[in-house]
């Protein structure tokens, strides 16, 4: 079975409806993140028609609803960030996380897990480990 993303907006007079494509392509693109999508298929709906909710109690009388669907193609891998932990050898990672275990004792109170080394570690960054070891 296809997986199909959708969206739709009212609209009544030719530039609502060129308003309405504007913001369902938009709304597509952002749910389709590390998405391929098909091309979008329009289609208008009446509130007569009975596929469809009703429009809001004060819509003109010719509102109908433009519907955009699009199928996902594939899905795409995110690009692997590569990590300055991921750099270092396993010693100076021991080096470094324990550095990192000793500072956040004495400042903050607490053990720190290995994760919790490497994150620290990444947001500090590599100047502040090459100030440290020096």
């Amino acid at each position: 079975m296809d997986e199909i993303y959708a969206a739709a907006c009212w609209f009544a007079t030719p530039e609502e409806e060129q308003f309405a494509k504007q913001q369902i392509r938009q709304a597509l693109a952002e749910c389709g993140t590390h998405l391929i999508l098909s091309p979008i298929r329009w289609e208008t709906r009446h509130p007569e028609d009975g596929n469809c909710p009703e429009p809001e109690e004060n819509a003109v009388r010719e509102t109908r609803l433009l519907v955009g669907e699009a199928t996902v193609l594939a899905h795409l891998k995110p690009k692997e960030v590569k990590r300055f932990v991921d750099s270092l050898s396993p010693s100076d990672l021991k080096q470094i996380r324990q550095i990192t275990r000793d500072a956040y004792q004495l400042h903050q109170g607490g053990l720190l897990t290995d994760s919790e080394c490497d994150t620290m570690i990444e947001y500090a960054g590599p100047e502040a480990l090459a100030k440290t070891l020096h």
